[in-house]
């Protein structure tokens, strides 16, 4: 499965801990459908709806939190969390989903301590300590951050795809005359960011295959024309070493301070460029304004394109 991080706390750890309970499977997979398709009004009612003699309370406080998280109402998601955390101290979700609320309302300090001890009640559950990651990294720290971003690849929500798995990870070796998968995790963002480390790859002397998503393949095999690049339903041709896009940083040791960017890294083709934009006289800017609109956490993060107009 790929996409960027759900905001659903609980989910990822139903499905391990309480595999016999159908009723709860049911119940949390109609709350994320609700949600991926914002009707958070429909998720409610069904959690609502639910006799209590047949709902944990501490889940459906943890759900009641979820829902008011993609309303973009935290401080009451808050409530509905630490409600859940009085009634199961030692369930991890709540936790998780408070996190994720917290930094919304930009308590990161508060945040950190909730994904602190999620992690530590569940540190097996990769999307806990990724979102833990994620906060490290607008914090500026770096050095706790890496393992943490890392650990998404614990969750199923990045896993790789078998086909992809059965090949080992690259790690940093040496990898003159070696074919390198490289491949799409998240969000398009995410790919344009990442795939610049391909050119130091291409560098150090590996054969490169890069799978990304439909819409960027003529702007990739454009700029990669050694490369060979595919689409995520490609049939795979063989290769000796795979890599996540977005881990390439971390396998590179890039840091605040040793930044690796060689601009422009990557350019339109010809026939698509702006004409109007060339002649704009002074200096240019690109804004990054919207993100895909399917994402859960999309309201938060995409400017409604009227806004933007504005300015």
């Amino acid at each position: 499965m790929k996409g960027g991080i759900s905001r659903l706390g609980v989910l990822p750890f139903f499905y391990e801990c309480w595999q016999e309970e159908f009723l709860m499977f049911d119940i949390i997979e109609k709350v994320q459908e609700c949600l991926k398709v914002d009707d958070p009004k429909s998720a409610l009612s069904i959690v609502m709806k639910v006799p209590d003699e047949l709902l944990r309370r501490e889940l459906f406080h943890s759900l009641r939190g979820d829902i008011f998280c993609h309303q973009l109402r935290f401080n009451e998601a808050c409530a509905e969390y630490e409600k859940a955390i009085a009634l199961a101290g030692n369930w991890p979700p709540p936790y998780n989903g408070l996190g994720n609320a917290l930094v919304e309302l930009g308590e990161y300090s508060k945040a950190l301590a909730a994904f602190d001890i999620a992690v530590k009640l569940a540190p097996e559950q990769g999307e806990f300590a990724f979102n833990r990651g994620q906060l490290r990294l607008l914090l500026g720290e770096w050095s706790g951050a890496k393992a943490d971003y890392e650990a998404r690849l614990l969750s199923p929500t990045f896993e790789a795809h078998p086909d992809i798995a059965r090949r080992p990870p690259w790690l940093g070796q040496a990898v003159l005359g070696q074919r390198i998968l490289l491949y799409w995790e998240q969000g398009q963002g995410d790919t344009v960011q990442f795939v610049r480390y391909a050119r130091l790859l291409e560098d150090q002397g590996a054969s490169l295959i890069i799978e990304a998503q439909d819409t960027l393949l003529r702007l990739l095999r454009h700029n990669f024309p050694k490369a060979q690049v595919i689409r995520g339903d490609d049939n795979l041709p063989d290769f000796d070493l795979r890599a996540a896009l977005p881990s390439l940083p971390w396998i590179y040791g890039e840091s605040p301070e040793t930044p690796y960017a060689q601009c422009p890294y990557l350019v339109a083709p010809a026939g698509l460029r702006s004409a109007p934009a060339a002649k704009v006289a002074g200096r240019r800017i690109g804004l990054v304004w919207a993100g895909n609109p399917n994402h859960i956490n999309d309201k938060q993060r995409s400017i409604p394109q009227e806004t933007l107009l504005e300015l």
